[in-house]
């Protein structure tokens, strides 16, 4: 019927190839879950280089509905892409959360259905946009596996978590464990789709497709196939599936393996974020936040995330932005984040002070760029931003190379904040010049911390 290309990890783009029995049952289902009429109009939100578009395209056209085209400028601008919504009396868009968090929430009467894919969404997103006779929609499908394979009508008030729903009519999925074996309810394992949605494979890819579309465990007929989506999951006691990242997103920070979707999932949980990303840099994890309102200072983030989590699981540095970088087709650019300053929430705040002192300046210099961080008020807190002892001693390392000082590493356990390292400094200096007639010959400075991490 169609092929469309994906990324891939790797950055090299697969060609999907879609077959046309999946079609008309993703129609059919859609029809009911967005309960589509010949009296509604759709927005066209994706680019017809996804398979979104499909959805859009062919739900509407079943269905003797309108589709309605957007302007590429519109849709860069989220307050003139929500005027367009009123002004064109859109019935049903479906919308990546990503994007839907950068739209201000307005009163939309003429919108029936509002639809979120592509992404795991946070409930506290959707619930501005519940409405009397509004149905909202969270619905999951690799292009794998034509567009959509389950689909969960929300309730209000919406759950802690939103599920992904049940599978459609057409679609067979199963939760397996390492062995493609079928886990119990509430127990993670990989989804595996298959059913008549089930694409031939990737054009000219026969090794990425034998290992991606498996054969069929449970299958009575020859040849049947089941496509390894890589997303972790979880059957709930209701019968319905609830997403918990990806299983390649895992990645190590100070030797402890963090599946970094698992913490983004967690800090979506407070009832003040909008919308959250976590990355892994430079040995720790930073989590960039939209906010609802005002921004939460990291104190309280971390405490919250204290409660649900494991200590090497909460980020060391929470960063508010106004909008996450999304990629062409609304989802998340996680390349893109690194490239963010990386201004921490206090930064903002009232109670920053800047440095007083020509100490205090070099210090807070060193600080920032071994922390990655900008600025930093001489009051706040090393650990808090994000340091660890091995950021430590580069900060003790380049504090040498700047004061020809040794200042012991102990010294920022005990004063981490700017002006308190800094006053160690200077009374360390002090004290050095006046014992400064050691004939002791030291060792090279990286040697004396070359055993602390051994």
């Amino acid at each position: 019927a169609y092929l469309i290309y994906t990324s891939g990890s790797t950055g090299r783009p697969k060609g999907v190839a879609v077959p046309q029995r999946g079609l008309l049952p993703l129609v059919a289902a859609q029809q009911a879950a967005f309960a589509l009429a010949p009296t509604s109009r759709i927005a066209q939100f994706a680019s017809p280089s996804f398979d979104a578009a499909i959805s859009e395209l062919l739900t509407a056209w079943g269905t003797g509905a309108t589709v309605c085209l957007t302007a590429e400028t519109t849709l860069h601008d989220p307050h003139a892409f929500v005027r367009w919504l009123a002004a064109q009396q859109i019935t049903t868009v479906t919308l990546p959360p990503s994007y839907l968090a950068t739209l201000p929430v307005t009163d939309l009467p003429a919108l029936h259905t509002l639809v979120v894919a592509g992404e795991a969404c946070p409930p506290a997103l959707l619930a501005p946009w519940a409405a009397p006779g509004r149905r909202l929609v969270n619905a999951y499908g690799p292009t794998e596996v034509t567009v959509c394979a389950t689909l969960a009508v929300l309730p209000t008030p919406l759950p802690p978590v939103c599920p992904i729903g049940r599978p459609l009519p057409t679609a067979q999925v199963y939760v397996l464990d390492a062995q493609q074996q079928p886990v119990p309810i509430g127990v993670r394992g990989e989804l595996y789709v298959g059913g008549a949605g089930l694409a031939q494979g990737y054009v000219g890819r026969p090794d990425l497709t034998a290992e991606r579309f498996v054969p069929h465990p449970f299958a009575a007929t020859p040849g049947a196939r089941l496509y390894r989506t890589g997303d972790a999951v979880r059957w709930r006691p209701d019968g319905q599936v609830e997403f918990l990242g990806r299983l390649d997103s895992q990645v190590k920070v100070r030797g402890y393996r963090v599946e970094v979707e698992e913490v983004e999932a967690q800090v979506l949980q407070h009832p003040e974020v909008q919308a959250a990303a976590v990355v892994a840099a430079d040995q720790r994890l930073v989590a960039y936040v939209v906010f609802a309102d005002a921004p939460v200072a990291s104190a309280d983030l971390s405490a919250f995330l204290g409660q649900r989590l494991p200590e090497y699981l909460v980020p060391s540095l929470f960063v508010a932005v106004a909008r996450l970088p999304r990629l062409l087709n609304g989802k998340l650019d996680r390349r893109a984040l690194q490239t963010l300053a990386a201004t921490p929430v206090e930064a903002n705040a009232e109670d920053y002070v800047a440095p007083r002192t020509s100490v205090e300046a070099e210090v807070t210099t060193i600080w920032e760029q071994v922390l990655g961080v900008a600025p930093i008020s001489v009051t706040a807190n090393f650990f808090a931003l994000g340091g660890h002892s091995l950021l430590a001693t580069q900060v003790v390392s380049r504090v040498y190379d700047v004061f020809q000082f040794e200042i012991p590493l102990h010294t920022i356990f005990e004063e981490p904040t700017v002006e308190g390292f800094a006053q160690a400094i200077e009374q360390g200096r002090s004290q050095n010049q006046s014992t400064s007639g050691d004939d002791d010959i030291p060792l090279a400075h990286g040697a004396r911390y070359h055993g602390l991490n051994q």
